[in-house]
């Protein structure tokens, strides 16, 4: 995983102690986060997003994150993870975990 920046690869190794298998795949210009081939999440510049569903878009929308856009079109389906949940590797894991759920 070359392509992964050092900060990049210590949060994909992170998130590897919650997710069996995690994959970081280039894409078109961004990584994506893959577990048994279900993508839960988005790697772009400093930012992490994660897979939402019904039951875990409104923990995101009370953080106040915002959707994933590339190229001017917004994902609503990925939102980022707020800086204080990336530096918590207790929290990281709820929020990991929910996202492979909603993404299988």
């Amino acid at each position: 995983m070359s392509f992964l920046s050092s900060a990049q690869k210590d949060l994909v190794d992170r998130i590897g102690g919650v997710v069996d298998d995690v994959e970081a795949r280039m894409m078109l210009g961004t990584i994506g986060l893959f577990a048994s081939d279900d993508q839960f999440g988005i790697l772009e510049e400093g930012s992490l997003y994660l897979c939402v569903d019904d039951e875990s878009r409104s923990t995101f929308a009370e953080a106040g994150t915002e959707p994933y856009g590339a190229g001017g079109v917004e994902t609503a389906s990925y939102l980022e993870v707020p800086e204080e949940v990336v530096e918590d590797d207790e929290s990281l894991a709820t929020w990991v975990q929910r996202a492979v759920e909603a993404a299988d």
